[in-house]
């Protein structure tokens, strides 16, 4: 029997009737044609049995459907359903629209995108994100979240609060904010910090200054401060406390503690003062100190030396201008031990200038001569009137008299002054 086919059919299968395409505006859905608006409700244009345009707050999605659009969009892409822009309140970011407040919970007041005032215990941030406050505040900036003041135990540093000790951890006890006294080994500082005392110190310092007082074992004070005893003697190889008991070699123990260097040129000295007591090749000992043997040999009178140069000469030498031990004149009695010069004659010679010459036999009573003229005579004689100025004897019974004419001024006894004589 022949059966109707389905009327919106536009082609079928002929021996079972059943819709291959449908006419327009109807498309196979579930096994009939179904109108295309009943199917997709949204759609406003089709091409065919696609569509291709959905109304507003849909886009074309997955199969051809009109899918919503986020309803928090305010624009959005046609193609793709993707957020452009959001409604108000809201912030398009990550392709999404996310509450203003979701994003800067504690927010109280927006003006569009940014925060325009925060909850209590925070403050404008970055990018108007409200930041919360340090705790420890007590009263704080609105722009910035810097302290102002602080809650009790904390103290204002830089715009933050600090806990006291956190501030200054060494110290014992406060009195709001301020340190009255500090840990052992510390002492109040600058601004009432507590400082470290020198770990040299012994228990003993200024509790005001830090200065030592006494050092601990090892350490000497100087002034006030404790310094090791090995960097004040470097060249001390054992110490009692921080007295020197040994040296290194080529070092003695000084008058003042310390090691002394002992002279290059010894090869063995005493411990105790480092005289030397043996020299090194080419030197000789002379008066504890080592002497060139070429020095000797060139200066071979000379008793002490002062490195290479003559101190003092033997007995009848005197150090000459070129620092060599030169003999003094024979006839020499006394002289002056700087400078050679004669100071006094044996006897047949008179001093002259610093030189002793012999005695003129037309004047042998003189003493001293300034050139060929007799300056002084002998005793109980006088110098006798120029040119000649010989030396003249004085009146025998004469006790006394005047040098430079020979009158008489007392007598021995049984004699009187008389015309410039004794009578």
């Amino acid at each position: 029997m022949c059966t109707p086919v389905n009327p919106l059919c536009n082609a079928y299968n002929m021996s079972s009737g059943i819709c291959i395409t449908c006419i327009t505006g109807y498309m196979i859905y579930n096994g009939s044609c179904q109108q295309l608006t009943l199917i997709y409700p949204h759609c406003l244009t089709f091409n065919g049995d696609v569509c291709v345009n959905c109304s507003n707050g849909y886009y074309v999605g997955n199969g051809s459907m009109c899918t919503p659009v986020n309803p928090l969009c305010n624009a959005y892409n046609m193609s793709s359903g993707i957020c452009i822009t959001c409604v108000t309140g809201y912030v398009f970011l990550s392709d999404s629209c996310l509450s203003l407040a979701s994003l800067n919970p504690n927010c109280l007041t927006f003006s569009g995108l940014m925060c325009q005032k925060c909850s209590p215990g925070y403050y404008l941030g970055f990018f108007s994100a409200c930041t919360q406050v340090s705790n420890t505040c007590a009263t704080y900036y609105m722009s910035n979240g810097s302290c102002i003041t602080c809650i009790a135990g904390y103290s204002i540093s830089n715009g933050s609060c600090l806990s006291w000790l956190t501030l200054n951890p060494e110290c014992a006890s406060f009195d709001k904010g301020i340190c009255l006294n500090c840990s052992l080994g510390y002492y109040l500082g600058t601004n009432s910090f507590c400082s470290a005392v020198s770990p040299f110190c012994n228990t003993t310092y200024d509790m005001a200054t830090g200065n030592c007082l006494s050092c601990i074992y090892g350490y000497v004070l100087i002034q006030v401060s404790c310094i090791s005893a090995a960097d004040l003697n470097p060249n001390c190889q054992t110490f009692n406390n921080t007295i020197c008991t040994n040296c290194l070699t080529g070092y003695y123990i000084g008058s003042d503690g310390n090691c002394t260097v002992v002279n290059s040129l010894c090869t063995t000295y005493i411990m105790t003062s480092g005289v030397c007591t043996g020299c090194v090749y080419g030197y000789l000992l002379t008066n504890s100190n080592c002497i060139a043997t070429s020095i000797i040999m060139n200066n071979r009178w000379c008793s002490d030396f002062n490195g290479s140069t003559c101190t003092n000469c033997r007995n009848g030498y005197y150090i000459g201008s070129n620092g060599i031990c030169t003999v003094v004149s024979s006839v020499c009695n006394t002289y002056d031990m700087n400078d050679g010069d004669c100071l006094s004659c044996f006897t047949g010679n008179a001093l002259s200038n610093g030189t002793c010459i012999k005695t003129s036999s037309s004047n042998p009573y003189c003493t001293a001569f300034a050139g060929i003229y007799c300056t002084n005579c002998t005793n109980r004689y006088y110098l006798g009137p120029g040119p000649s100025y010989v030396c003249t004897a004085v009146g025998a019974a004469c006790s006394a008299y005047i040098m430079t004419s020979g009158i008489c001024i007392s007598c021995y006894p049984g004699y009187h002054p008389s015309n410039g004589g004794c009578h």
